[in-house]
């Protein structure tokens, strides 16, 4: 979607779903609207997000947590086997859950020491802002992290899921 200075609001943000953000080293914020698992799945929203006033937004490519280029995605794309779908499973630990965002000092406060191990993701549930690291394929790795983050101060931390990019109740995937 783009990088801003400050913290912006869901309303700011035009309630689009499935929003992340990211805090860059310079205090900066970067939001995106995803992920998406197939490059036509991430053209297929574009227009939509551009169509809510976000005219600069582009496709950026992840691989394994880490940015590359789109090019380099395609590539990975097109020689996977069995390309990732919007109805895959996947895993993550919830560390909070807000009203709104965190500005980039709250963040820092609350899980400065986290993001030194785990990527820390943003998407909206319910109305509110979750906050949760990993991203595990089965929910047996999705515990190791749990205990992990536990034993990093985050006592109340907990399993949640996702079916593409849409979080789901643990007991739909989990029997």
């Amino acid at each position: 979607i783009g990088t801003f200075q400050t913290q912006k609001t869901a309303t700011e943000l035009k309630n689009l779903s499935k929003i992340y953000s990211h805090s860059l080293n310079d205090g900066r914020i970067q939001y995106f609207v995803g992920p998406y698992y197939r490059h036509q799945e991430a053209q297929n929203a574009l227009p939509s997000v551009k169509g809510k006033g976000f005219n600069d937004a582009l496709i950026v490519a992840y691989n394994n947590g880490s940015r590359t280029t789109v090019e380099t995605a395609l590539k990975i794309e097109q020689n996977l086997k069995t390309p990732p779908t919007s109805d895959d499973v996947s895993f993550r630990v919830q560390v909070g859950a807000f009203s709104d965002f965190l500005n980039s000092n709250e963040i820092e406060q609350k899980y400065g020491n986290l993001k030194k191990s785990y990527t820390l993701h943003t998407h909206i549930n319910n109305g509110l802002v979750v906050y949760s690291v990993g991203n595990a394929k089965t929910f047996e790795e999705a515990k190791s992290i749990r205990t992990n983050v536990a034993q990093m101060g985050f006592k109340d931390c907990f399993v949640i899921a996702f079916k593409g990019t849409t979080p789901v109740p643990l007991s739909d995937v989990v029997k």
